[in-house]
């Protein structure tokens, strides 16, 4: 559980640096903050074993995509 914390912690600061955002081609005010959605939040069911297939989908249409875990 502690993992959990720290790892969304250290996530919040990464997501929201302004060297992260300029590497990542974030306009700026585009996005005021990146805040993290926790698990309850939203309404939704773990229905998808993995996204592998999605991600090679959308970015062989040329579309760039950022995965973590």
């Amino acid at each position: 559980m502690v993992y959990h914390f720290v790892c969304n912690y250290l996530l919040y600061f990464w997501a929201n640096n302004n060297i992260t955002r300029a590497t990542l081609g974030i306009k700026k005010g585009s996005v005021e903050e990146w805040v993290r959605c926790h698990d309850g939040d939203l309404p939704y069911s773990k229905d998808i074993k993995s996204t592998i297939k999605y991600h090679r989908n959308i970015t062989s249409k040329g579309y760039r995509a950022l995965v973590y875990r």
